[in-house]
């Protein structure tokens, strides 16, 4: 899960985009120029990432034999 939170801070960076972030430990923070923020944190004990956005909250659960995180909502 952390590996996972560490590659999307590499993206950003990577991607050149004008994206601020902060990562607290658990808690990655994404602000767009627009002040709007996607907060994704890390659930290490459920071996989930929740991610919240505008659109509401998402949680995530890593499936081994797809090799895929799945939204729990379907």
């Amino acid at each position: 899960v952390t590996r996972v939170l560490l590659r999307i801070e590499q993206a950003v960076e990577d991607s050149g985009v004008d994206i601020d972030f902060e990562n607290a430990g658990d808690i990655l923070t994404l602000e767009f120029s627009n002040g709007s923020k996607i907060i994704i944190n890390k659930q290490s004990a459920a071996n989930q990432i929740w991610v919240a956005a505008r659109a509401g909250g998402f949680h995530y659960s890593f499936d081994a034999a797809k090799n895929l995180w799945i939204n729990d909502q379907g």
